[in-house]
């Protein structure tokens, strides 16, 4: 490609200064590196002197956070919320065929035994 004007440059001009810009990179001074350590030193100082800074690497965590990640995080307190709602919702409106076997069994004034419970073979044979 021709120059087509004097502040222009070409492909090959161009890669060059980019590869040449590349390979030399800004370095810092040794003068701004100790500056910058003694800056961190100082905040690490302050961060142990105990100026009102968590140390470094600790989260503050509430008992809520602590609850949560011990039972599986929150898919599990919504799981928790769900089936308190329902239990609190059967105990308080009863469907109908609940309360009528409970009424039953504790009007007769009759014991009855677990096994009075328990299914039993005989009642698999009856059909229709």
């Amino acid at each position: 490609m021709a120059k087509t004007r004097p502040s222009e440059l070409t492909d090959s001009e161009l890669d060059r200064l980019l590869a040449n810009a590349a390979a030399s990179g800004p370095e810092p001074s040794e003068a701004l590196l100790a500056r910058v350590m003694a800056d961190a030193d100082a905040v690490l100082a302050e961060r142990g002197a105990g100026a009102g800074l968590a140390p470094v690497g600790a989260v503050p965590r509430g008992w809520l956070r602590s609850f949560a990640d011990a039972i599986g995080g929150w898919p599990a307190i919504a799981g928790l919320a769900t089936a308190t709602v329902a239990g609190i919702w059967i105990g308080y409106a009863q469907p109908g065929s609940v309360s009528g076997i409970a009424d039953g069994f504790l009007a007769t004034g009759a014991s009855y035994d677990l096994g009075d419970f328990m299914p039993r073979y005989d009642t698999l044979l009856v059909e229709g």
